[in-house]
């Protein structure tokens, strides 16, 4: 089954080499949630091979487990 869940944000805040952010601009990439549902086929991108989708895979995982943690406004000091 296809990816369903929607992920907000742009991916201009993922921490990514520049080879990457070309080539995802050149794929029409803009949103996390583009990127989420692309996630196992971006080592067929132009300009990515298995070890850069890997480095993409790993930062996209890295936000989203950013994105599932709730700030609590209350606990900060």
């Amino acid at each position: 089954m296809p990816h369903e869940a929607k992920v907000p944000g742009p991916i201009e805040g993922l921490r990514l080499p520049a080879r990457a952010w070309g080539s995802l601009r050149r794929e029409g990439i803009t949103n996390l949630d583009q990127l989420m549902s692309m996630a196992y086929q971006i080592d067929q991108f132009p300009d990515i091979g298995a070890k850069m989708a890997q480095v993409i895979r790993a930062e996209l995982v890295r936000v989203m487990s950013l994105n599932e943690q709730t700030p609590n406004p209350s606990s900060e000091g």
